[in-house]
């Protein structure tokens, strides 16, 4: 972060750009073209947990998902969706 250097320049699963959070010491990440959203641990390497496809919604995957209380949210066109990821 104080730097600017590239730690992570990687072609995952063929996806294209999208957006990156960081929460709770992972990645999430959100494909604009595929609507994959994927969990990510960074490391040395970089290594995808887990991923799925968001699978409602219309139009392109250009929202910003945001962490609240426990609760990811994520917006496809007027379709919204939370996922409880608080730890149990």
């Amino acid at each position: 972060w104080d730097t600017g250097e590239t730690v992570y320049s990687e072609n995952w699963e063929g996806r294209g750009k999208g957006v990156t959070i960081f929460a709770d010491g992972k990645m999430i990440l959100y494909d604009e073209r595929s609507g994959t959203l994927a969990l990510a641990k960074p490391g040395d390497t970089f290594d995808v947990v887990s991923s799925f496809q968001i699978d409602y919604g219309t139009a392109e995957h250009w929202s910003h998902p945001v962490i609240s209380d426990g609760v990811l949210y994520v917006r496809h066109g007027q379709a919204l969706a939370a996922y409880d990821i608080a730890k149990k």
